[in-house]
């Protein structure tokens, strides 16, 4: 059996976090940019383009779970 790498495991946990950016004590951080399309505007992204989905879904996902330096 193979192991899935750091960025598959990344990406599938972006896709489980794509449009759950709510946290449970207060507004989404969508909320933050006006609503979705507000939030992948300003990172350059399209919301039509699957790519760009999966991109906004990463950044998202690093937002909530920043890494420690």
């Amino acid at each position: 059996m193979m192991q899935a790498s750091a960025l598959e495991e990344d990406e599938e946990q972006a896709d489980e976090d794509d449009y759950e950016s709510y946290d449970e004590d207060g507004p989404s951080l969508y909320d933050f940019y006006g609503g979705y399309d507000n939030f992948m505007h300003s990172y350059g992204l399209k919301p039509w383009d699957d790519d760009d989905i999966d991109e906004g879904a990463t950044i998202i996902t690093a937002l909530h779970h920043p890494t420690e330096d």
